[in-house]
Parts: C-alpha cells; sequence; structure tokens
C-alpha cells in the first residue's frame, strides 16, 4: 500500500478515547492488528487511509485520472451495463443503456478482453443477467443459461457494523467540536485532538479505532 498508485497509510493522529478503546480490547484479548488491509482483517487497531495532499484517493482519482489523456482510452459516464456478450464460451463485448435504465441501448466489441469490474454485487449480477451462474436460479428468472456457474451469486456476506454511543469526561470528542461548530463532515480536514483545537491539516476517516471480528470460526480470515 506504499509504493502503488492506490496509497494507504496508517493514521499518525492519536487521540486519548481511541487509545483507551484499543487498549480496553486488549486487555480482553482481541489481539493489535497494525495492518488489517493485509494478511488478516481480524483485531483491533487505528484505522488507516487512502489520502493524498489533504484528500481522500478515491480508485478513479488513483488509477484513472492520471491515464485519462491517453488516446487509447474511452470513458463512457451515465451508461448501465445489463450484459454481456458471449460466443463460443469468450466474452466479446457488452450490452450497455446510454442514460441509464430505459434509455437507448448500445452494443460495444471487444477487441481482446472483457473485464467485469462492478464489485461484490454488481459483478455477480451483471454475470447472471449474462447467463452465467447457477442454472436453475437463471431458469427462476426466465434467463437462459450459457454457463451453469454455481458460485455466482453466492456466499455474499454482509459487513456489518454496530454502532455504540457512549458519554466521555474531561476529554474533547468528534462530536463535541461538532456541536461546537468547528467540525464539518463535507471539508474531511477537521478533527478532534484532545483537548486542543479540532483543526487538522490532514485528511482522516470519521472513524479513527477499529475493531475486526469474524462472526463464526468457519469463516476465513
Amino acid at each position: 500500500g506504499r509504493s502503488g498508485e492506490q496509497q494507504v497509510h496508517d493514521l499518525e493522529w492519536r487521540h486519548p478515547l481511541c487509545d483507551a478503546f484499543i487498549q480496553a480490547c486488549l486487555d480482553h484479548g482481541i489481539p493489535l492488528n497494525e495492518d488489517y488491509n493485509g494478511h488478516t482483517q481480524e483485531g483491533v487497531s487505528y484505522v488507516q487511509r487512502s489520502a493524498q495532499r489533504r484528500r481522500r484517493v478515491s480508485t478513479a482519482r488513483a488509477f484513472l485520472h492520471p491515464v485519462k489523456h491517453r488516446r487509447n482510452l474511452h470513458v463512457i459516464t451515465d451508461a448501465q451495463a445489463t450484459r454481456i456478450l458471449i460466443e463460443d464460451r469468450r466474452a466479446t463485448g457488452i450490452v450497455y443503456h446510454r442514460g441509464g435504465r430505459g434509455g437507448p441501448e448500445v452494443t460495444l466489441g471487444a477487441a481482446r478482453e472483457v473485464i467485469v469490474s462492478g464489485g461484490a454485487i454488481n459483478s455477480p449480477q451483471l454475470l447472471q443477467l449474462s447467463g452465467i451462474g447457477d442454472s436453475q436460479a437463471l431458469a427462476d428468472k426466465g434467463i437462459d443459461c450459457i454457463h451453469h456457474l454455481p458460485g455466482v451469486g453466492a456466499n455474499l456476506r454482509d459487513h456489518f457494523a454496530p454502532r455504540l454511543s457512549a458519554r466521555a469526561r474531561n476529554v474533547t470528542s468528534i462530536k463535541d467540536c461538532r456541536a461546537a461548530g468547528r467540525w464539518s463532515r463535507r471539508s474531511a480536514n477537521t478533527r478532534s485532538a484532545g483537548t486542543r483545537s479540532c483543526r487538522s491539516d490532514r485528511p482522516m476517516s470519521i472513524a479513527s479505532g477499529t475493531r475486526t471480528r469474524r462472526s463464526g470460526t468457519t469463516i476465513c480470515r
């Protein structure tokens, strides 16, 4: 996370409330995980951030913007992919709707390959709409099965994040800064800093400490 286009940094900022939370987890036997974007997510730590020059670095900002001037790159926005074209068990193009759902249908052919990168939900959905997935599940939706692949659309696990609130004494919290009008989510560059000013010149996450655990021992890390 330190040498590629998508940079991930440890949070240099520290706060006594986060320190107390992390120490309480350690006292209960929860392991410290200094890099939850690495080998395993389980454990407790300060959050990491993907930011540069006081701005959050999205995947578009990291990978797309630096090469958008290339002649062999054409970006189409406001389009919804609805189907992968397949001939002889090989992806040959896509079908999308210009202007989103309900817009005119457009077909694009692929000279070399089709890369599906719609995320944990949209990628399997697009595969299923294209006839790739569990044959019975596709038949139930009236979709002709081109390739029976039962794992498509299965084993999705939601990211549960229960939120707890508590009162704290003798320390300035993020909520205190918001109440005093010294913190703005939109600017993304102000945070609590103990009893000092809530201003900070570095972008940080809205949450500063995090703990991740598995909901069952059979779930991989």
